[in-house]
C-alpha cells in the first residue's frame, strides 16, 4: 500500500471518528422531518411515491416471439410503486407463463418504467401434429407457441412430424447435426423430417432435391457431406429419383424413379 493510500486512510478514519455521530443524527433528523412533512401534508407523499409508480413497461431481447403478449401480462404491475415489486416472485411467474423466455433480468433502477431484458429459448424447428397444427419448438425440445404466419411468417425452419413424446430427443440430434458444417448446410435445405419412431432412419425432405432422403440418426448421420458433394450430379445423371438411402457405410444407395 502507497503512502498516499495510508494518509487517505488515515483520514478518512479520523474524519468517521470526529464527526460520524454528528453526521448521523443528521441524517436521521432529516429522515424524520420528511417523514413527519409527509404525514403533515400528504400531497408531499404522492408526489414522492408518484415519481416511482410504474406507468411503462419496456422489453428488452425479444426478437423470435410476440413482445406484446408479454406487455400484455405486465399490465397488472402498471400503478405499482417500482421498489415494492418482487423481482424474484415476478421472474417465476414470467417463465412459468411464458415457456420461451429463458432467463430474466429485471432493473433495479426505481423510475416509472419497468425494464426487463428478456433471453429466450432460441426456435429449431416446427412441429407439425396430427392434426396439422404447426408449432415452435425451442433449443430444450419443449414447445413454445402455436405458429401462426401474421406473427411468426419470418421464421424459417424445418418441420418435423413424429410422436409428440419424441421431440426432445429429435431436437437434440437436429442440435448436434446443425453444429456440423455439412450438418448446418443439410438443415438449411430441409424442409420437412418424419420420424416414424426411435429405431426407424428418418425420411428428409429437401427443398431443392425432389426425392426423398433417408438418414441415420444413430450413427451421427452417415454420408452427409457425400451426399451433398453429389447431390446435383444424381439429379443430372440419373434423372427422376424415388429416394437415395445414405444411412449405409461409405455408400448411397438411389433408386430410380419409374
Amino acid at each position: 500500500m502507497s503512502k498516499v493510500t495510508k494518509k487517505l486512510r488515515f483520514r478518512f478514519k479520523r474524519f468517521i471518528r470526529e464527526k460520524g455521530k454528528s453526521l448521523l443524527i443528521s441524517f436521521a433528523t432529516v429522515i424524520v422531518i420528511f417523514s413527519l412533512s409527509m404525514i403533515v401534508f400528504p400531497p408531499l407523499k404522492d408526489f414522492i411515491f408518484g415519481i416511482f409508480v410504474i406507468e411503462n413497461i419496456k422489453i428488452e431481447g425479444v426478437e423470435y416471439n410476440d413482445a406484446e403478449d408479454l406487455k400484455n401480462a405486465l399490465e397488472i404491475y402498471k400503478g405499482r410503486v417500482n421498489w415494492s415489486i418482487d423481482r424474484e416472485e415476478l421472474k417465476h411467474y414470467l417463465k412459468s407463463r411464458f415457456k420461451w423466455i429463458k432467463s430474466v433480468a429485471i432493473s433495479n433502477f426505481p423510475s416509472k418504467t419497468l425494464v426487463l431484458y428478456i433471453e429466450e429459448q432460441e426456435p429449431i424447428v416446427f412441429y407439425r401434429n396430427k392434426k396439422g397444427i404447426l408449432w415452435i419448438v425451442g433449443e430444450n425440445g419443449e414447445i413454445l407457441n402455436r405458429y401462426y404466419a401474421k406473427k411468426f411468417g419470418y421464421l424459417y425452419l424445418p418441420i418435423i412430424q413424429c410422436d409428440k413424446d419424441y421431440i426432445p430427443y429429435v431436437v437434440s440430434k437436429l442440435k448436434m447435426l446443425r453444429n456440423r458444417k455439412d450438418g448446418s448446410d443439410f438443415l438449411k435445405d430441409t424442409s420437412e423430417i418424419v420420424v416414424k419412431d426411435r429405431d426407424s432412419k428418418w425420411v428428409v425432405f429437401l427443398k431443392n432435391f425432389k426425392a426423398r432422403v433417408y438418414v441415420d440418426p444413430f450413427g451421427q448421420f452417415k454420408n452427409i457431406e457425400a451426399f451433398l458433394r453429389m447431390e446435383n450430379r444424381l439429379i443430372e445423371d440419373l434423372g427422376k429419383i424415388d429416394y437415395v438411402d445414405i444411412s449405409f457405410n461409405n455408400q448411397l444407395i438411389v433408386k430410380k424413379g419409374d
